[in-house]
């Protein structure tokens, strides 16, 4: 439109055009770009990970299980026409401007051909440039990957060895304490022996000791007297006088010698065990007990007869005699030892004859007395 305006003189002069806008051309869309610039736009602005997700998002069948190199080519395909695939490509593209200059310059309206092969030529080495820059990346994130790895795999192994050094630490002081508990004990028995604690209980052991050797030595006295008092009867039996009553059938025990006595022996039924002997005379020696009423009960001393059989027959036993000419150390003491611990009476007879046991039981078994 001209414009015209009036002069100093009167007259009429036309005036310059004025500009008129024009409308805004609309950029060009993904699909009505050249197919030859698909490639490297498409590579450039998305990676294998974002076209997987436009491909699920439009449909595609195969978008999960698809290499990467078919889901480029699909792309390049799929972008030369409108479809659900280029119609989010555009979007995308707009919405990021992930392949800012090149995707500004391609979707310009006034974009002419030699600008357009410009562009193709820059791309294209572009891409290459960048593909090559991806691949070194690439391997460096992998030669990453494999480092955190072995770096995790140290980890755990030093973890592990922590965990067993703490194991062993816990024990070892474990063991610690125990040592310092028995170091405390061992201090506390040396202040025991520094106090006299147990000089005393050595003391009172040897004391007990000596009055058990005493008590020994008396019972060894009376019993040699009754040995010698025994010796003496025998020789008063052997004499001529006295040979008919110890003569006697070899089928039979003799009958039992005569013993003075102040009274007749009486064990009301109690079991007498008699301990050692000769086994030729064990008839003899039951008819003199069963004769004073009690009930004979025989060990032989360990001779034959095990020494371990001997503590039920103690413990079952009313009283106990010794016939210690034929008998064990070993079944002695341990007779000894029971009787003593039991209150049970037991005698000590030096020698093993009939003789002597039948005295023993007038002596220590009178009618008119119990067993101790």
């Amino acid at each position: 439109m001209m414009k015209l305006d009036a002069g100093a003189d009167g007259n009429f002069a036309f005036a310059a055009p004025m500009p008129v806008a024009l409308p805004p051309q609309p950029r060009r869309r993904l699909w009505g770009i050249s197919p030859k610039h698909h490639c490297s736009l498409l590579g450039a602005a998305f990676d294998a990970r974002e076209l997987r997700q436009l491909f699920r998002r439009a449909g595609y069948a195969d978008w999960r299980t698809a290499s990467d190199y078919a889901l480029h080519s699909s792309a390049v395909c799929f972008a030369s026409d409108r479809n659900d695939f280029s119609s989010l490509a555009q979007r995308a593209l707009e919405k990021r401007f992930a392949a800012a200059a090149y995707w500004a310059a391609l979707s310009h309206p006034e974009l002419d051909a030699d600008a357009e092969e410009l562009l193709s030529r820059e791309m294209h080495m572009s891409a290459h440039a960048q593909f090559a820059a991806r691949r070194g990346l690439l391997r460096r994130a992998r030669a990453l990957e494999a480092r955190v790895a072995d770096l995790a795999a140290r980890q755990a192994a030093l973890r592990d060895r922590l965990d067993a050094a703490r194991q062993e630490n816990r024990e070892l002081q474990a063991v610690l304490e125990t040592a310092r508990r028995e170091a405390l004990q061992a201090r506390a028995e040396l202040e025991r022996w520094r106090s006299s604690e147990i000089a005393n209980e050595l003391n009172a052991r040897h004391a007990e000791l000596e009055a058990y050797l005493a008590a020994a030595r008396a019972e060894r006295d009376g019993a040699q007297r009754a040995l010698r008092d025994a010796m003496r009867r025998l020789e008063r039996l052997r004499s001529p006088g006295r040979q008919h009553a110890i003569a006697r059938p070899p089928d039979r025990p003799a009958p039992v010698p005569a013993v003075e006595a102040a009274s007749p022996p009486d064990l009301d039924g109690r079991r007498l065990l008699c301990i050692g002997g000769k086994k030729a005379v064990v008839a003899q020696y039951r008819a003199i007990v069963e004769s004073a009423g009690g009930e004979f009960v025989y060990h032989d001393g360990g001779i034959e007869d095990h020494v371990g059989r001997l503590s039920p027959m103690l413990a079952s036993a009313d009283a106990v005699v010794c016939l210690a000419g034929d008998c064990s150390h070993a079944a002695y003491r341990l007779a000894k030892r029971y009787c003593k611990a039991k209150g049970k009476q037991c005698a000590l007879i030096g020698n093993s004859s009939v003789t002597a046991l039948a005295r023993c039981i007038s002596e220590r078994f009178p009618a008119n007395d119990a067993i101790g």
